[in-house]
């Protein structure tokens, strides 16, 4: 059964982490000009930010043992569509062009997004139904059931555990500096520092 009161500390647990992406003084990125486009940050009531992103995410997602883990999983996965390609043409593996790599890819993505519908099934995302209590142990399994497919759409393409992770960090760095670009979150820390 749910615990309200751990949910709602989750949640707060949860600003926290994310509170550094913003810029310090700019509480919940409401304080635009009032009529203005709410890119717009007033620079009076934003501090310089310590570029502290980079950091962060180095020291969460480049230690050894985190890679290992994915290794592992990854290499397992692998492992599974090789011991599969004995009984069926359909695996998932570098190489395996039996039923045409492109036409594999496709049906493997449908089965994908198959299984993104049934993590919906497991939430209340309805809003005409009478709302339920998400079973969090089923939901995982379901949200796992999509990593695999995924996992399979890139063993396709022989896509190696090294470069979705360098891939993936190169990715979260850009999708954060394109977030401070449009937010002009850089624009005003450049133009304080510059005052002063």
């Amino acid at each position: 059964m749910n615990d309200p009161g751990r949910a709602r500390g989750s949640r707060r647990s949860f600003k926290d982490k994310i509170s550094k992406f913003a810029p310090r003084g700019s509480g919940r990125l409401k304080n635009t000009v009032e009529g203005e486009d709410r890119k717009t940050i007033k620079p009076s009531e934003t501090a310089i930010r310590e570029d502290t992103t980079s950091i962060e995410f180095r020291r969460i997602y480049d230690e050894d043992s985190g890679k290992d883990k994915f290794d592992q999983m990854y290499n397992t996965q692998l492992e599974s569509q090789l011991y599969l390609s004995r009984y069926v043409d359909h695996a998932c593996y570098p190489g395996n062009d039996l039923v045409g790599k492109q036409q594999l890819f496709k049906d493997v993505l449908l089965l994908l997004i198959k299984e993104c519908t049934e993590v919906l099934d497991e939430i209340n995302f309805k809003h005409h139904m009478k709302r339920k209590i998400v079973d969090k142990e089923a939901l995982k399994e379901e949200l796992i059931d999509v990593l695999k497919y995924w996992m399979n759409l890139c063993l396709l393409y022989d896509i190696k555990s090294e470069e979705i992770i360098d891939i993936f960090m190169k990715k979260t760095k850009k999708v954060i500096e394109k977030f401070d670009n449009e937010m002009g979150i850089n624009n005003v820390s450049q133009n304080t520092t510059d005052s002063e």
